[in-house]
């Protein structure tokens, strides 16, 4: 409720406005090298307006500072001999020491520093007693025309405002109200400043100055008005009283009108004061789908979405509720979607919370980049934001404006943000280098060669992790190669079923090579039907079904092959001749060692019983095995094994070949008699057990100390001298 007080004027000086106590202000620019003027004001009240011959100079140099401050900014104006500020609603504030004006006026003390739209029109307060000439100066009519500029000795300049502005230049813009209020923030730099209105002001807010609004310029409006008609010799009474009804008529209609035009906005106003920030959001936002360019709308609009979403989803963030988090946001988009400016600040949040995401699934800032997993997803975070860096920083500043406690999330986003720009510049591009290094060797079926790339990766950048699935999947590629090099077609197809690559690139390559290495899937489905029909015992069929095979691709494994089924079912037949006979124990032994663990199943398991039977000579057997293998053993030990000489020779000599043969034969004769304590279900003698161990362990240092060599032999004499050691995969150990 407001009271409007109308008082007459004795005579036409009254309109003069005398200086103050304190005499003059200036207004001195914070930073020298800013380029702007010194301010010198001695009448009051003084209107900062981007229009005004104070600032509007500035629009060629500044031309985006000046856009920041309104058609009618704020103004200074004494009350009782002490100076005050007032923000006039501007879009982008009136700052005093740092701390953004409300509604009420603001005292100004000497040393304060006054900012108007943002960092670059700010100065300090400086207050000095004027001359007698100036306070005995007469009042100029009220205008802005007289504004001089004084250059000093130094070449600053300093620009003295000598009268005072009209209080209706002040509350009243004709101009502005053309362009549907305050601009402020033409070009795109404006920012709601509705966020910043509150409860009760601090308490050196003079009386009376209250008058907002509407009520506002009713009063000041009579004001003008009595002086406008007003003479030197006195009023005329009948023409006043004319005058004056007419003007109170007028005035009274656009009132009406204004008062309703009014009403949706004073009801999101009351809705914000009421803290229903929910309801308050929905009734802008469908005020926003009929006047989508009402700023100061939108900005309430925005204030109350933020105040309705923000502490919800903060908590959900905080807990690492990432999924009810974006539910929150889809649901807000509903009250917010006429709302450009808080469509866009939701755009954010949800870009916050899939950061916030994957910071945490990573491990942390110091935890490392893992390679084919990481590098997408920071590619996409900084490409989203560097798309549009400046609104989005702003949009985040206005989240922190409405809600304070959002300040912890907002300093982690920007600390993390650095963090993935930095390792998209450094990290990424060595990583998509080290694809196109393994793509081009493999290509040039040079996979040995990668070792020492990885290896040379993992010393440059030890901060990406994943470098081990690369070495794991290498290796299952080589062992792959290596089969099919050999034609070991089964062994092929078996690698191929269980194959589970980890890496892109070789997941990329493998199938591909693959399907270009073996042979068509109708003849591999045919060598698959004869294994089968192998494994279940129908041998006639399987040795039918793979004769045809012989002539197609891949023939070769389909003889080899064909050949041994035909001399396994020779062997067996012969050994079931032989059944009852004194010799048929001895060759059950014999013919159970030449069988396959993997592809003679059928045969292992119908001879088993016979096998067990036979114990005794089953045990003889297998010692006789281990004497066999601890012989070459020694042999294979007093002539000094395989030592570095004759690893690295440019040749397979005959010692190498000599060597690897007796350890192979060591290998060979102690992994079948530990087959045959396994078949029989005894524990090895402590020194089989050891001498199996020795072999085992000896084959392995030979293998990996080749593999070693990788970068000294070529591949070729690599693969030969590998493929004269013993294969571990059969292994019984």
């Amino acid at each position: 409720v407001y009271t409007v007080d109308i008082e007459s004027t004795p005579d036409a000086s009254a309109t003069q406005v005398a200086p103050t106590a304190f005499n003059q202000l200036t207004l001195e620019p914070l930073d020298p090298q800013s380029g702007l003027d010194a301010v010198v004001v001695s009448r009051f009240p003084f209107l900062i307006s981007k229009n005004d011959e104070v600032f509007a100079p500035y629009k060629e140099r500044f031309a985006d500072e000046v856009n920041f401050i309104s058609r009618r900014h704020a103004h200074i104006f004494t009350q009782q001999g002490d100076v005050y500020v007032e923000d006039l609603g501007s879009t982008n504030g009136t700052f005093v020491s740092g701390v953004r004006l409300d509604e009420r006026a603001k005292l100004l003390r000497d040393g304060d520093t006054l900012a108007f739209g943002g960092d670059h029109f700010v100065y300090q307060v400086r207050f000095a007693k004027a001359t007698q000439a100036t306070a005995e100066e007469p009042a100029a009519p009220e205008t802005r025309t007289d504004v001089q500029q004084q250059t000093s000795e130094q070449g600053s300049k300093t620009t003295f405002v000598a009268t005072a502005d009209s209080f209706l230049d002040i509350f009243y813009d004709q101009e502005a109200d053309k362009d549907q209020g305050e601009s402020g923030s033409e070009e795109g730099h404006a920012e709601s400043s509705e966020g910043g209105k509150g409860k009760a002001g601090p308490s050196d807010e003079p009386a009376g100055l209250q008058r907002k609004g509407l009520f506002k310029r009713i009063a000041t409006f009579f004001e003008e008005f009595k002086l406008a008609f007003a003479e030197e010799s006195g009023p005329r009474p009948n023409r006043v009283w004319l005058w004056a009804a007419v003007a109170v008529l007028v005035l009274l209609i656009v009132a009406g009108g204004i008062y309703y035009r009014g009403a949706d906005e004073r009801e999101i106003k009351y809705l914000l004061a009421a803290q229903d920030y929910r309801h308050g959001a929905s009734v802008a936002n469908q005020y926003l789908k009929a006047n989508p360019d009402n700023k100061d709308v939108r900005g309430m609009a925005s204030e109350a979405l933020m105040k309705h979403v923000l502490p919800a989803w903060l908590e959900r963030i905080e807990s690492a509720q990432f999924v009810p988090a974006d539910t929150l946001l889809v649901k807000a988009r509903s009250i917010s979607e006429n709302n450009s400016d808080g469509i866009a600040m939701l755009d954010v949040l949800a870009w916050v919370g899939d950061l916030e995401e994957f910071m945490l699934q990573r491990g942390g800032s110091k935890a490392p980049i893992v390679l084919f997993d990481h590098e997408d997803k920071i590619h996409a975070l900084v490409e989203w934001w560097e798309r549009d860096a400046i609104g989005r920083q702003r949009s985040l500043d206005r989240i922190l404006t409405y809600e304070p406690a959002f300040n912890a999330v907002y300093a982690r986003t920007f600390s993390h943000l650095r963090l993935l720009r930095r390792e998209e510049s450094l990290y990424l591009k060595a990583i998509t280098d080290l694809k196109r290094t393994i793509d081009a060797k493999l290509a040039a079926d040079q996979p040995e060669a990668l070792h020492a790339v990885f290896t040379e990766f993992e010393k440059r950048y030890p901060n990406v992790a994943g470098v081990a699935a690369l070495r794991a999947d290498l290796d299952t590629y080589l062992g792959l190669r290596k089969e099919i090099q050999a034609m070991d077609l089964n062994e092929v197809l078996r690698l191929r079923s269980n194959l589970e690559m980890r890496t892109e690139p070789f997941k990329a390559r493998v199938d591909a090579w693959l399907a270009g290495t073996l042979p068509p899937q109708e003849v591999i489905g045919e060598y698959q039907k004869a294994q089968q029909a192998w494994l279940a015992g129908s041998t006639d069929v399987a040795i039918a079904t793979l004769e045809p095979l012989t002539q197609v691709a891949w023939g070769d494994v389909a003889a080899k092959r064909l050949a041994r089924y035909k001399n396994v079912v020779r062997d067996y037949d012969a050994l079931e001749r032989s059944r009852g006979s004194a010799q048929y124990g001895e060759r059950v032994l014999a013919f159970y060692s030449t069988l396959d663990s993997l592809e003679d199943e059928y045969f292992i398991n119908t001879l088993e019983k016979d096998f067990v039977a036979h114990r005794d000579k089953a045990i003889n057997k297998a010692d006789e095995f281990f004497r066999v293998a601890e012989q070459s053993w020694n042999i294979y030990r007093s002539n000094g094994g395989i030592d570095g000489v004759i690893r690295v020779e440019g040749t397979v000599s005959d010692t190498f070949r000599r060597q690897a043969e007796d350890l192979s034969k060591a290998f060979a004769n102690a992994n079948k008699g530990v087959r045959i304590y396994r078949i029989l279900v005894l524990e090895l003698p402590p020194g089989w057990k050891s001498l199996s161990y020795e072999i085992v362990e000896e084959v392995k240092r030979q293998r990996q100390w080749l593999l070693d060599l990788k970068l000294v032999l070529e591949p070729a004499l690599l693969n030969t001298k590998l493929q004269l050691l013993p294969d571990l995969k059969e292994a019984n150990l």
